[in-house]
């Protein structure tokens, strides 16, 4: 079950594949967004379909330009990265898709959220609850 509490449609600044973490675009003028390629980049939620959204002939792909929903707050699916357990503290590979935040001492990450599922292995769709932070370590 999803509970989705908070969704906000932006424009894709690149192709954004649904069920990755996203972050704003700094480029342009206007709220866009585009995948999270690091754990340092300032991620504000995970990206999802909704009927406002035109996919790419990719199926799970948003084209550029075209609107992307975005999760802000609440429960979703996420791509993992890579293993993880329940409760992991989630943040973004250089794809988008969800790792565990480790942070090295002094180093800031950007969580996500927390993995509600554990993920056996990168390309595992698993459950998380949507929360941003910031850790340091």
């Amino acid at each position: 079950m999803m509970d989705r509490i908070l969704i906000k449609n932006y424009d894709a600044a690149a192709a954004v594949t649904v069920r990755r973490i996203v972050r704003f675009d700094s480029s342009s003028p206007n709220p866009s967004v585009q995948h999270a390629t690091a754990a340092t980049d300032s991620s504000i939620g995970v990206s999802t379909m909704s009927g406002d959204s035109q996919p790419s002939g990719t199926p799970g792909v948003i084209a550029s330009g075209n609107r992307v929903d975005v999760i802000l707050l609440g429960i979703t699916e996420l791509e993992a990265g890579a293993a993880f357990s329940a409760g992991a503290l989630l943040t973004a590979d250089s794809t988008g898709r969800g790792i565990v935040a480790a942070p090295a001492a002094g180093v800031n990450n950007r969580v996500v959220g927390i993995a509600l599922q554990p993920a056996s292995a990168a390309g595992d769709i698993v459950q998380m609850c949507v929360n941003p932070i910031s850790l340091q370590g």
